[in-house]
């Protein structure tokens, strides 16, 4: 009985192109349309969330505020690694990143090459971050001055298909040995880099790195839960308090000042860094949480019109078949048949119009991908939350642009 309800509907949707193809067509454009914005609104949600335990990574960050004027940095001094250091206790792991400001060329295999973006980080960069990598040895620690870490893309252009473990690049007259080569930083990344050089080797040219000095340090903590992230935040801000006490008994000049000072240290989630931080210094450009809610009120809105005009065209076109649906009732149709009938056109013609907003979608990536600053691609509609929408917005389709028309006509008497 299913098979011939299909075959029947299938009919009806060829022989009325004209019906079926403003369906489509005009559900289609609204799908397409929000499942570009559904994409885009995905990709900005996923940020550093592919690092193992992303939910215990919390960049450090000082808060002072004079009355007049606050100081929010994404920076902190040297000093900040050196007070969550001494916290108490084993569970947990600070890192410090540091920009090159000046990054130099890089010369190797008698070659050479712009070093594109450059850092200085910790030992402890592994036990915060797992960025993926292509080679890596057993040795890979970064607490060697003359250790360095680069991409897979400045590999290749400096080694070609020669594995570049243990080589030797050369950067401002010194020389320093590859230790590893990680894979292309993910899009979804607040931390984009190319070169890795050791924290140690600024500590050469500047030995007061740990203590009070420039803000110029991106310092994250990965913790062990939630409760050593509070007391670590507590142990941090006493510290600075009794500092900010003492500087107040020694010198009367600035009681004044110090006075209206209030201090705060914020731990900032790393996955809400990208569309919920906006301190000053920010590594990258950053997102912004509430475009992402006014993207998604217009997906929604988009997504209601194509459906409100799809169901009002659906139900239009049950009315005036009330012909055919007479005559099925006389040859013995149920209401069970008639239901189905009708169910079967919506989802097919539902099923259709997605397809059809897929492929939309796939040749409309390299304008939108230009006109957002993204890389996105049909791939991501493998993920959890695209899947979900799809089927929902196909079953929830179905069932108001086939419902109605069913329940009406499977009641309808041709004898009255």
């Amino acid at each position: 009985m299913l098979k011939n309800v299909i075959k029947t509907s299938f009919r009806f949707l060829i022989r009325n192109r004209i019906y079926t193809l403003i369906n489509v067509l005009g559900l289609a454009l609204g799908l397409a349309t929000s499942t570009l914005i559904f994409l885009y609104i995905t990709d900005e949600l996923s940020y550093d969330k592919f690092h193992q335990d992303y939910e215990n990574i919390y960049r450090v960050q000082e808060k002072y505020d004079w009355g007049d004027y606050t100081q929010f940095w994404a920076t902190c001094e040297g000093s900040m690694s050196t007070r969550l250091n001494s916290f108490p206790g084993e569970d947990y792991s600070v890192c410090r990143i540091m920009s090159y400001f000046n990054p130099p060329f890089l010369f190797a295999n008698a070659r050479s090459t712009e070093s594109g973006q450059v850092i200085f980080a910790d030992s402890s960069f592994f036990d915060v971050f797992t960025f993926p990598f292509k080679e890596i040895n057993d040795q890979t620690s970064l607490n060697s001055a003359d250790e360095v870490l680069i991409s897979e893309e400045l590999a290749d252009e400096l080694f070609g298909d020669i594995p570049a473990i243990g080589k030797t690049i050369e950067a401002d007259g010194d020389q320093y040995v590859i230790s590893a080569v990680f894979s292309k930083i993910p899009d979804n990344s607040h931390l984009h880099f190319d070169v890795v050089f050791s924290m140690e080797l600024l500590r050469e040219s500047f030995p007061a790195l740990d203590s009070a000095g420039p803000m110029v340090f991106y310092t994250y903590v990965k913790t062990k839960d939630q409760e050593v992230k509070d007391r670590m935040k507590e142990y941090v801000l006493n510290g600075i308090l009794k500092e900010v006490e003492t500087i107040k008994s020694e010198n009367e000049d600035a009681k004044d000042k110090f006075d209206q000072l209030q201090v705060d240290i914020v731990f900032t989630p790393l996955t809400d860094i990208h569309l919920k931080s906006h301190a000053e210094k920010e590594y990258e450009t950053n997102g912004n949480f509430m475009y992402i809610l006014i993207y998604l009120t217009i997906a929604i809105f988009i997504l209601l019109l194509a459906s409100i005009n799809y169901v009002n065209l659906a139900t239009a076109s049950s009315v005036v078949r009330a012909r055919e649906i007479g005559v099925r009732k006389v040859m013995g149709a149920q209401r069970r048949n008639i239901f189905l009938h009708f169910i079967s056109e919506a989802f097919i013609l539902v099923l259709a119009s997605t397809v059809t907003a897929l492929i939309i979608v796939e040749l409309s990536f390299p304008t939108f991908n230009a006109f957002v600053g993204k890389n996105l691609s049909l791939n991501m509609i493998w993920s959890f939350e695209i899947q979900l929408f799809l089927v929902l917005t196909v079953f929830i389709l179905t069932l108001l642009s086939g419902l109605y028309p069913s329940l009406f006509m499977s009641t309808f008497k041709p004898l009255v």
